[in-house]
């Protein structure tokens, strides 16, 4: 069993979770009703389908390529449909939350790890590393401040409700992992990661700021 998540209610929601994975999760989610799939199921088949497109990453075969891409695009869709699930069928859990936080964290690492090494080998050049730990530590901070935000039922505006510019910089790292992976098959991923590392961690740091005046306000 597993907790259903509540992103749109701490922070708005993201750009690419709301209009792209979310509608294709919650038509899956709804045939999964007619089987006897759990909700950990699902995160651990989306876990698997994911690691499975990071290794894919490293083939330098274009067809091999594509097929990383989409495994890497199914993550995200998965991440959303056990969630959907959970709800749908009032199988929460803390231990599924857990699991799915827990499995979300191998596969981000993993793939910044990946893409990081990527990036060396096509450039050879040593200050790749640390861009790529940056890179990564931009998408956890942003990951680090969506959860705290949530324990602490932080009531965001639902993303559909922002003007339009708005809804674009509230980007997810669903985004990223699209970008990592139109990088690679490009040859761009050296630039991609420098631009992580700089966006990702802007983001962060302005949704702390953004947020604080509210925290303070709702305060007793």
């Amino acid at each position: 069993m597993k907790e259903a998540k509540k992103g749109s209610k701490g922070y708005g929601g993201s750009f690419g979770a709301v209009y792209v994975f979310s509608p294709i999760a919650r038509k899956i989610a709804t045939l999964l009703l007619r089987t006897s799939f759990s909700p950990n199921q699902v995160t651990i088949a989306g876990f698997l389908i994911g690691m499975i497109g990071v290794v894919m990453l490293f083939s330098k075969n274009p067809i091999i390529l594509f097929i990383a891409g989409l495994f890497l695009f199914l993550q995200h869709v998965f991440d959303c449909v056990d969630g959907l699930l959970a709800r749908l069928t009032d199988k929460k859990s803390k231990v599924g939350a857990l699991l799915d936080e827990f499995l979300d964290r191998i596969f981000d690492t993993s793939l910044y790890l990946a893409a990081t090494f990527i990036a060396f080998r096509e450039t050879g050049l040593w200050y790749v590393w640390p861009i790529g730990f940056l890179a990564g530590m931009g998408s956890m901070r942003t990951i680090s401040v969506y959860l705290k935000l949530e324990f602490l039922q932080y009531k965001g505006k639902p993303i559909r409700t922002l003007p339009f510019y708005r809804q674009i910089f509230n980007y997810g790292n669903e985004v990223n992992t699209m970008l990592i992976f139109f990088g690679i098959l490009f040859g761009l991923i050296y630039w991609v990661l420098l631009g992580i590392a700089v966006a990702a961690n802007l983001f962060a740091t302005a949704r702390f700021f953004y947020a604080v005046p509210k925290l303070k306000s709702d305060s007793p």
